[in-house]
């Protein structure tokens, strides 16, 4: 009789899962900022600049709670109590320090999702598609916030395609192993995570 190879998994409280999905959204966005083939080409002014990193975070997070989304979870609120948390907490990381901002911060995540999904429903299915949507949101990024044509960015928009993609499958890989534990009643839930 052969054995399966057991995987590990990790039994994570609420506030460490959230953070683990911070933390992956923030990686991303570090890689696109600190990319000199990404951030350099497309010499942006202070505004352009500024409105690169809020399109780029947001962005990525749409990316994150999209695949969040598609997970389907028996137990009532807890899809958006973690994209509620996650949202918050990773503006809050990145972007606001006082509660003005943070709100403005979350309604922008709320038209950008909104938009996105009338422009490429979450309903994806193949590789070719899922990968079309990510390129549609990597061109929408440079567009927003880069004074030059499409034609002079294509280098760019291609290196931040790649990005999207590797940042999408991270966040489908977090998505498919996760489960929220079952024991948890009352309370927030607890998550376990496959490694």
């Amino acid at each position: 009789m052969k054995f399966g190879e057991i995987s590990p998994k990790l039994l994570l409280n609420f506030g460490e899962y959230a953070d683990t999905w911070v933390k992956l959204v923030q990686e991303y966005y570090q890689r696109a900022i600190s990319n000199d083939e990404i951030y350099t080409p497309l010499e942006l002014k202070e505004e352009g600049a500024m409105r690169f990193s809020m399109e780029l975070g947001s962005v990525l997070l749409v990316i994150a709670m999209r695949a969040w989304r598609k997970k389907r979870i028996q137990r009532e609120g807890v899809t958006a109590l973690v994209e509620q948390t996650v949202v918050e907490k990773t503006y809050r990381a990145i972007f606001a320090e006082d509660d003005e901002t943070l709100a403005a911060c979350k309604e922008f995540y709320e038209a950008r999702y909104r938009m996105f999904e009338q422009l490429a429903p979450n309903v994806a299915r193949g590789e070719k598609q899922i990968r079309t949507n990510l390129i549609g949101f990597a061109r929408y990024v440079v567009s927003q916030s880069s004074e030059k044509s499409e034609e002079e960015n294509v280098a760019v928009i291609e290196r931040l395609s790649v990005l999207l993609i590797a940042a999408a499958a991270s966040f489908k890989r977090l998505t498919d192993n996760s489960t929220p534990d079952p024991n948890t009643v009352f309370g927030k839930p607890k998550f376990i995570v496959q490694k």
